[in-house]
């Protein structure tokens, strides 16, 4: 009978030994994922990017580029939405911007997906955040289309806690964090290219490598970063 107590003891003690270790973890964490530690790990940009450029071309024009080349392909995991692409304006991502007056040539990118932040890192790698991307267009002549990106729902993963969600007892903290300016440059700087324009490169920080970059801007995807595809026109960190 004593044996049988003692052995309920120990397993007693084992358990709220894991308990106690299990919160001192969660605690730590949610420490680690505080606001101040968030901007402590924040990459310094010296320059911040243009968010809005004229381009020497008919609205028209802009926006039908603008479909045919964001409408092939992803551009960071994120789709494209709004009239005339294959989502059209009757996706999520599309509320509360193209329906409001004045917006009715704009575009929004978002989509269910995730983006390494090229500002927020925990060592080499980007922190993962959510956001939307709208594409701005208002015609300013005939011949002159200024292009503004404006960044929407910026969520970035600080750190995890306890909670339920898709089977797991540990769910990511999300905190709001402000526009980065490279995110939202380098939509205009692909709408440039794509126009053929000569952009100004994207502002990076400066202790970033071009490895990082790349890495970032594939959104840590394996299988892109060991492709010998570089596409660093794209990026905006040509030589």
């Amino acid at each position: 009978m004593r044996i049988i107590v003692k052995c309920i003891k120990i397993f007693m003690i084992g358990i709220a030994s894991i308990i106690v270790l299990f919160l001192i973890t969660v605690a730590i964490n949610r420490t680690l994922a505080s606001k101040w530690m968030l901007e402590l790990r924040k990459k310094e940009l010296k320059t911040p990017n243009p968010t809005a450029y004229t381009f020497n071309y008919p609205l028209l024009h802009v926006r039908k580029v603008i479909i045919e080349k964001f409408n092939k392909k992803e551009f960071r995991d994120m789709l494209i939405h709004g009239k005339g692409t294959f989502f059209g304006n009757i996706d999520y991502c599309t509320e509360g911007i193209i329906d409001k007056v004045g917006n009715e040539n704009d575009f929004v990118l978002g989509g269910s997906h995730v983006l390494e932040s090229f500002t927020y890192r925990t060592g080499k790698r980007g922190r993962y955040c959510n956001m939307r991307l709208q594409i701005h267009l208002d015609s300013i002549s005939p011949t002159e289309t200024r292009v503004e990106v404006i960044s929407h729902d910026r969520e970035i993963i600080s750190g995890y806690k306890l909670g339920i969600a898709h089977m797991s007892f540990i769910v990511p903290i999300f905190q709001t964090f402000d526009p980065t300016t490279i995110e939202e440059y380098q939509v205009l700087y692909n709408i440039g290219k794509y126009l053929g324009v000569d952009m100004p490169k994207v502002n990076y920080p400066e202790d970033l490598s071009d490895q990082q970059i790349f890495a970032t801007f594939c959104n840590g995807v394996k299988h892109r970063i060991n492709s010998t595809y570089r596409p660093s026109h794209l990026i905006g960190n040509e030589k």
